[in-house]
């Protein structure tokens, strides 16, 4: 009976290791490959969905899977008229360019161009300010809904004449050309 005691605690001891050692390699394993695997299969679904619209669009059709104007509520901006989106897509840039401590120095219209049900107004942004200040703002405009999309970039770097200050960061000077979702009415044929 006492030689029966003494293996009973090294079995359990043995069980619990065995257990830990299971968990374990569910825990990372199993779990980190079923998740990546299942966001790849998300990633393969956007990219044929998207392979789908973009050839529909190249053969001149109308995208098979288009979104209801339920799925695009809220990503498009509204406004009476374009010039009225404009000055609203203005504010909104000129805010954050603010909020960022970005100068906004000219502000001119693109041209239009056309998306699946939307139109877009176009408008070219300069502006000027520190390099981790830009960066913010392109994150802010980015992340935007109502989207912005931003269709051009180009970054050139400031002379600083004299010494540069201690702290002072990168001057930078900005050009966005950015397009903005205007939600067409559909036309009844």
């Amino acid at each position: 009976m006492r030689h029966s005691l003494g293996v009973l605690p090294g079995r359990v001891a043995a069980l619990a290791l065995l257990a830990g050692l299971v968990a374990s390699l569910i825990l990372f394993i199993a779990i980190p490959a079923y998740d990546s695997y299942a966001a790849l299969g998300a990633q393969i679904e956007t990219a044929r969905v998207n392979l789908g619209r973009f050839q529909a669009i190249i053969s001149g059709q109308a995208p098979a899977a288009s979104m209801d104007s339920g799925e695009w509520e809220g990503q498009a901006w509204d406004g009476q008229s374009e010039s009225i989106v404009a000055a609203n897509v203005q504010a909104f840039i000129q805010t954050q360019a603010r909020d960022n401590n970005v100068s906004v120095i000219s502000v001119s219209p693109l041209q239009a161009r056309p998306f699946e049900k939307f139109r877009t107004i176009g408008l070219r942004i300069e502006c000027e300010g520190e390099i981790g200040a830009v960066r913010d703002l392109i994150g802010a405009l980015e992340n935007h809904k109502p989207f912005i999309f931003i269709a051009g970039l180009d970054l050139r770097r400031q002379l600083i004449f004299g010494e540069r200050m201690p702290g002072q960061k990168l001057p930078l000077s900005l050009r966005l050309d950015v397009h903005v979702p205007l939600k067409v009415a559909e036309e009844d044929g």
